[in-house]
C-alpha cells in the first residue's frame, strides 16, 4: 500500500530532495566514452523502505477504521519519505570515502571511482584499470541495501527512459522506443507531407483557434516533444521552444505545424546523441540570436549550444522586446 501522504503536514524544507542532472549523466557518458571507463548500472530495491523516520508518524489502519499505525520506515507516499532515502544513501556514500560534487549533489566521486544518482537508481563509471574498484564498492552497496545489478545486453542499457547503445565507434544516446510511443499517441496529427526539418517557418497565419479538447491535445504533444528535445534530441529544441510558446492560445496553423513536427520524427526515430571514442573536442560553447525573429510579440530569441566530446545540451532563451 502507499501512504496518503498529501494528507501529512511536514515542512518544505524536510521534503525536498535532489535528483540527478540530466545534463550531468550526458557530460559523464561523454567523459566515460572518451576515457573508455568501465560502467555499471545498480537498482536499489525497494529503497525508500531503507530510511528511518526521525519522529514518529501515524496513519489511519487500511481495514479497522477505530485503529493507527506507528510508521517507522519511510514508506512511499509519505512526503519527507525521498529526503531521508537521500540522505540515508548519502550518509552511507560518505562513510565509504565518498566526497559529493560541488556541481551536483547527485554525484560522488572516490578517487577513480563516479557514482551518478538518480532517486534508487545509481551510474557507476571507472577506468578499466580499476575495474577491481568498481566491483569493491558495489559489493559494499550490496551489504547495506537490497541490489539488483543491471547488466549490459547486446551492448546497450535503459537508463532513465534512454537506450544506451555501446558500439566500437562511440557511444549512442536514442530514445526511439518512447518517440514511437508520441507517434502512436498522436497519429491522427502527423502531416501527410515528408519533412526534412523540424520546423519551416517561426511565424504563423492567422487561423481559427482550437477547441478545447484540440488545446488540450496540443498541450499533451507539446509536452512530449518537449521532454524528448531536453533529452537526446537537441535537433528539435527550437521547434519546441517556438510551439511552446503559442500554448495558451493555440490555434489551427500551430497544430500543422507541430503535425510537421511529428512527421520529421517518423523520419529520424532512430537518431540521437552521439560521443566518440576518438576524443578531439573538449568543452565548446556557442551562441546565436535572431532580431526580433517573432512577428507577433517582435521578441528576439537566443540559442546557447554547448558540447563535449560532440554534443552535450541545448537551451532556448526568448529575450524582451526589441525597441
Amino acid at each position: 500500500r502507499v501512504c496518503k501522504g498529501y494528507s501529512q503536514f511536514v515542512p518544505h524544507k524536510d521534503t525536498f530532495a535532489p535528483v540527478g542532472s540530466i545534463t550531468t549523466m550526458r557530460l559523464l557518458f561523454a567523459i566515460a566514452t572518451a576515457k573508455r571507463y568501465k560502467i555499471k548500472q545498480l537498482d536499489v530495491e525497494g529503497a525508500f523502505l531503507y530510511g528511518e523516520l526521525p519522529t514518529p508518524v501515524f496513519m489511519k489502519h487500511p481495514i479497522y477504521k477505530d485503529r493507527v499505525l506507528k510508521v517507522t520506515k519511510s514508506l512511499y507516499g509519505l512526503r519527507s519519505a525521498p529526503k531521508i532515502w537521500h540522505n540515508t544513501l548519502t550518509d552511507h556514500l560518505l562513510a565509504q570515502g565518498f566526497s559529493r560534487s560541488n556541481a551536483d549533489p547527485c554525484v560522488f566521486l572516490k578517487q577513480n571511482v563516479i557514482i551518478f544518482i538518480y532517486v534508487d537508481d545509481l551510474l557507476m563509471f571507472c577506468p578499466p584499470k580499476h575495474a577491481s574498484v568498481l566491483s569493491e564498492v558495489a559489493n559494499s552497496l550490496k551489504k547495506r541495501f537490497t541490489i539488483k545489478e543491471l547488466s549490459v545486453v547486446n551492448n546497450s542499457l535503459d537508463v532513465l527512459g534512454m537506450k544506451v547503445l555501446f558500439r566500437s565507434e562511440g557511444t549512442y544516446l536514442v530514445q526511439s522506443g518512447y518517440t514511437s510511443k508520441i507517434l502512436r499517441d498522436f497519429s491522427e496529427f502527423i502531416s501527410n507531407r515528408p519533412q526534412s526539418v523540424p520546423i519551416t517557418d517561426a511565424n504563423f497565419e492567422h487561423s481559427p483557434p482550437l477547441d478545447a479538447e484540440g488545446k488540450s491535445k496540443y498541450r499533451q504533444l507539446v509536452g512530449s516533444v518537449l521532454y524528448l528535445s531536453t533529452r537526446t534530441r537537441p535537433d528539435i529544441a527550437y521547434a519546441c521552444s517556438i510551439l511552446g510558446s503559442h500554448v495558451s492560445h493555440a490555434c489551427e496553423e500551430h497544430m500543422k505545424a507541430a503535425g510537421k513536427l511529428l512527421k520529421y520524427l517518423e523520419g529520424t526515430c532512430t537518431m540521437g546523441l552521439f560521443y566518440s571514442t576518438n576524443f578531439s573536442h573538449g568543452l565548446t560553447a556557442y551562441s546565436d540570436s535572431d532580431f526580433a525573429g517573432d512577428k507577433s510579440d517582435s521578441k528576439s530569441r537566443s540559442v546557447f549550444l554547448f558540447t563535449y566530446n560532440q554534443g552535450l545540451s541545448l537551451i532556448h532563451i526568448s529575450q524582451g522586446i526589441v525597441r
